[in-house]
């Protein structure tokens, strides 16, 4: 990307009259781990903050104890369960319209520093083509970079690190893709490529807006200061056929979206990994066959879901290359 625009200066966030930031957190059943994150976010060192927790129609009603901590301002449920693109999408629609300039998109177990927005807001109004911001992850101990996150955001970046005070990671990089758990956008960035494509539904769609974001002309940043902790509670807990089937049809999704490739050659892509999935299973490093032991029926299952959709997929596909989608 270009140097800074001119006229773009740093300016100190942390300062009345800075730029206002609605920070979104999606609930579904995770009733203690939203109220940790809520916390964290109200320990932040940051004028215009807005904190809106919005249920996902949670089964376990989580969603009515959650009203009754938070209130009217902070809360909002939402009638179905529209995953977590289509949830999150909700929230930037309503952070759009409430006059937010930066949208803060937090997972439940996240935990974010006193310091981080001020820091994010500060690296974005120096530079309008940042697209997206994430901390680095860490686990528990504070310190300790997040495994999947070294792997599939510092690695492909070229930096290979397994602390985070570790002195040879840059003060800030750009990296390919971005984690969602804490994920810190620009609305103009919003308003110009959109926002996650519902028919992820969960898994892979912040992926797919960083490769939206890239393809209008923003860079991905990444900063070592105020690390995100990241609980990854659910996956302590195990995960639902559910969830491995989102998994394993994003995969494919993503393939058929890709918009350097021509629909067609990525259709005859997908259809072979289909069949070599059906036939064989996954290959000892392949997502998410790596992760869990996939049988065939959730692949004929991941398989049926792109066939129905095909069209959709195209559809979105050319809408996202022209501009602004989903949002």
């Amino acid at each position: 990307m270009s140097s800074d625009p001119p006229g773009i200066q740093r300016v100190d966030a942390s300062r009345a009259g800075a730029p206002p930031v609605w920070a979104l957190v999606l609930n579904y059943g995770s009733y203690e781990d939203t109220l940790g994150c809520v916390e964290a976010l109200r320990r932040v060192a940051y004028p215009q903050l807005r904190i809106l927790v919005l249920d996902n129609a949670s089964p376990d009603g989580s969603g009515p104890r959650l009203q009754q901590q938070l209130g009217a301002e902070e809360f909002v449920q939402l009638p179905v369960n529209t995953g977590y693109a289509g949830g999150n999408n909700t929230g930037m629609r309503m952070a759009i319209a409430g006059g937010a300039r930066y949208v803060f998109i937090l997972n439940p177990d996240a935990r974010v520093a006193p310091g981080c927005v001020a820091h994010f807001v500060e690296l974005c109004e120096a530079d309008r083509g940042i697209g997206a911001v994430n901390s680095i992850e860490v686990e528990r101990d504070g310190v300790t970079i997040d495994p999947f996150f070294a792997s599939s955001v510092m690695a492909d970046a070229g930096i290979r690190a397994q602390r985070a005070d570790d002195p040879a990671i840059p003060s800030t990089f750009v990296a390919p893709r971005l984690f969602g758990a804490a994920f810190f956008l620009p609305v103009h960035a919003i308003e110009k490529v959109g926002g996650f494509d519902p028919l992820y539904f969960a898994y892979w769609e912040e992926f797919d807006l960083c490769r939206r974001l890239q393809l209008h002309g923003f860079k991905l940043l990444v900063t070592r200061e105020t690390p995100v902790v990241h609980l990854r509670t659910n996956e302590h807990r195990g995960v639902s056929p559910f969830v491995v089937f989102l998994r394993l049809k994003s995969t494919y999704l993503e393939r058929l979206k890709d918009p350097a490739v021509r629909f067609t050659v990525a259709l005859r892509f997908v259809a072979r990994q289909f069949w070599r999935h059906l036939r064989r299973g996954g290959r000892p490093n392949e997502y998410p066959f790596n992760l869990h032991d996939i049988g065939r029926g959730t692949v004929l299952k991941a398989g049926w879901w792109v066939v129905t959709h095909l069209h959709g997929i195209f559809r979105h596909r050319q809408l996202e290359i022209r501009g602004r989608a989903h949002v």
